[in-house]
């Protein structure tokens, strides 16, 4: 279980760190539909797809406080739109 977490949030960090390179909304959400495309047509490994999906709610939150974190606040999710 530890080993599975621990490569979870590595696959989390390299797509964040991928994600941080994206200034706008806009570009985030291209490029996390280029690398989800990219996952399911090779089969959609679910544990890649959770780590990407977190990572991108990390960078959108990140985009719309105008402020890098290493973990999200709880008082800021709720600030956070659905749509930005």
């Amino acid at each position: 279980m530890l080993k599975s977490l621990n490569v979870h949030s590595s696959l989390r960090e390299t797509y964040l760190l991928k994600f941080r390179k994206c200034s706008t909304t806009e570009t985030l959400d291209k490029v996390f539909e280029r690398i989800l495309d990219k996952l399911n047509d090779e089969g959609g490994d679910i544990n890649k797809i959770t780590s990407l999906s977190g990572a991108y709610d990390h960078r959108r939150a990140e985009i719309y406080m105008e402020k890098i974190y290493d973990k999200i606040p709880a008082s800021v999710w709720h600030l956070i739109p659905d749509e930005i």
